[in-house]
């Protein structure tokens, strides 16, 4: 009677070292086994060469339980029944023992090792990777044909095996980053940033950029006092250039090289910007914002032109424009921080004064709203195209509710909206009969 319980807690504890090997090199941190192994680890080492070899972690795994679960069922089993068959018959005998085999190994040998290969999976590689490395070793020749004959018959099926694609979709990594927040683990700046990171996929140029009509361009045919003023006078590093109308872009020019040129030759007068201009960065406003990063640094310029679908410039974007998404706006030594230039101002403790030029998603994303349209981008583009009015002195005072707000037309500029004030209308009163 001994020696079948023996047999049976053996099996079943074997059982559960692989099982919970299994699980600790799926859920391991490479990053982790990387710094141990750094260090002088051994343990670590061969634990990062099993886990970037995980199909043979996984075909040991696999021959070990198929191995131990045939042994348990002629040893173990087989032996627990001679002495309990005598007292409820064979039919009884294999039923309590299937009951009472299946609790064990589904406790023992799967879900606590598991849980607990999963709890501490650095720890568990290094524990069992010796083991797992020696038993590879000496069924090799099996592992060998498990996987050949596993890589045979998934050929045969119409499914894509790879592991080509992504593991973690930019849902999950959301996911992840926001319960990071939560957990602590990640500070409020962190958060911020990855979401920031994040959201590049989804933002396109349209988005960001400084409209055509708001960008500081310079005429080559201006007076060149004018025009030497204006430059030293700006805060910006780079400058795009037209001739006569803004359709009709020259280039970019870099400040610092006019400001070169300008004492070499003695005198601003005697320096033609059109010279100076380099090549304008075209890209369209429906590139994202990744694919925009990629290609601005591809082309080593900080500065781009940006274009509708007829081919018309409506903008310029840079690649600040791309950091601020990442870590919000950004001042340098230059910038001027006033509070009348923030898209937002809190009067109250449900009012605001809003710019016209805020961002539609920046709103959504303070306000908790769902504010939705394709035909505009900015704020006060969308009061207009929903109030259905021609910004003018007339129509000052125009009111529009929206999703338990109300925005008023306060200011407009050349038949533009500059500025709305934002009330939170009360919520609703729940009546109950």
């Amino acid at each position: 009677m001994l020696t079948p319980i023996i047999l049976l807690i053996i099996f079943t504890l074997l059982n559960g070292f692989f099982s919970g090997s299994e699980m600790a090199f799926i859920t391991a941190n490479a990053s982790k086994l990387e710094k141990e192994a750094e260090a002088g680890s051994k343990k670590a080492k061969l634990s990062l060469q099993l886990y970037r070899n995980q199909d043979r972690v996984l075909a040991v795994v696999q021959v070990a339980i198929t191995l131990i679960g045939t042994l348990n069922s002629s040893f173990a089993t087989s032996g627990l029944s001679q002495f309990i068959s005598p007292y409820i018959g064979e039919k009884g005998a294999a039923i309590v023992i299937a009951l009472f085999v299946t609790v064990l190994t589904l406790i023992f040998g799967e879900l606590l090792p598991k849980s607990i290969g999963q709890a501490i999976p650095e720890k568990y590689t290094k524990f069992a990777a010796s083991s797992i490395n020696l038993i590879y070793t000496v069924f090799k020749p099996a592992v060998w044909f498990l996987t050949k004959a596993l890589s045979f018959f998934q050929k045969l099926l119409p499914i894509d095996f790879s592991d080509e694609d992504e593991k973690l979709t930019f849902s999950n990594i959301r996911e992840i980053v926001i319960k990071g927040g939560a957990d602590g683990a990640l500070e409020t700046d962190e958060v911020s940033m990855m979401q920031g990171v994040l959201k590049l996929n989804r933002r396109n140029v349209r988005e960001v950029m400084v409209p055509r009509k708001l960008a500081l361009m310079i005429d080559i045919n201006k007076d060149r006092e004018e025009t030497h003023e204006l430059i030293v006078s700006s805060s910006f590093s780079r400058i795009p250039i037209y001739e006569e109308d803004k359709e009709n872009i020259l280039g970019i020019l870099l400040v610092k090289d006019y400001l070169r040129a300008s004492v070499i030759a003695g005198d601003y007068h005697d320096v033609d910007i059109r010279d100076l201009a380099l090549d304008a960065f075209v890209v369209p406003e429906t590139l994202l914002l990744d694919d925009l990063f990629s290609q601005i640094q591809q082309a080593n310029n900080h500065m781009a032109i940006v274009s509708d679908e007829y081919g018309q410039t409506v903008g310029i974007v840079t690649l600040e424009d791309i950091f601020e998404e990442i870590v919000g706006e950004i001042y340098d030594e230059y910038d001027t921080v006033d509070e009348d230039d923030h898209m937002l101002q809190q009067i109250d403790e449900n009012i605001w004064l809003i710019n016209g030029l805020m961002n539609i998603n920046d709103f959504n994303e303070r306000f908790k709203t769902i504010i939705n349209s394709h035909e505009v981008d900015t704020i006060g583009g969308y009061f207009t195209y929903k109030a259905e009015i021609i910004p003018s002195e007339d129509t000052i005072g125009t009111i529009l509710e929206v999703e338990g707000y109300v925005f008023e037309l306060l200011q407009i500029n050349e038949a533009t909206t500059t500025q709305l004030k934002l009330t939170k209308l009360p919520d609703p009163i729940e009546t109950t009969n």
